[in-house]
């Protein structure tokens, strides 16, 4: 992600300041779409009918992440295209994988421990994951360049 604009917002009086964040985000090639997160939600339905998904328009489609009884959900959504170019259509798939997040974080760590470091908890990337929610929670609507934000 390149570019970050948001509203944060309080939904529950028990999570101040601010426990929703709805914001459009742009990346270096210039791609763009919705990341919307909430903590306080009102009702149970909120979080799983609803929302808490990221949401990422393309040319030639789009995608969603969301999360399902355990499960991450990506569903992408593609133009079929005629052998002159012209669209006649779309394509779906969905792709359901095991929520496995923390347990792939220990293995990582621990291989790390090992020297076998993979570079994909790497701290430059909690730097952009903190940035992102920096960005997010203090926008206010204004474009915050994460890049920027995140060099140290």
């Amino acid at each position: 992600m390149k570019t970050v604009s948001a509203f944060a917002s309080l939904a529950k009086d028990i999570l101040p300041p601010h426990d929703t964040i709805n914001a459009i985000v742009k990346s270096q090639d210039g791609s763009h779409g919705l990341i919307e997160l909430t903590w306080g939600a009102p009702t149970p339905s909120r979080s799983s009918e609803a929302g808490n998904c990221i949401t990422v328009t393309g040319t030639e489609g789009w995608l969603s992440v969301t999360r399902e009884a355990g499960a991450v959900r990506v569903s992408l959504k593609t133009i079929t295209r005629d052998k002159d170019g012209k669209a006649t259509g779309e394509t779906a798939e969905v792709i359901e994988e095991k929520e496995v997040g923390i347990q792939k974080e220990i293995e990582g760590f621990l291989r790390a421990i090992d020297g076998e470091d993979d570079g994909v908890d790497a701290p430059r990337g909690t730097l952009g994951d903190v940035a992102f929610i920096e960005a997010a929670l203090n926008s206010d609507g204004a474009p915050v360049d994460l890049v920027e934000l995140a060099k140290v």
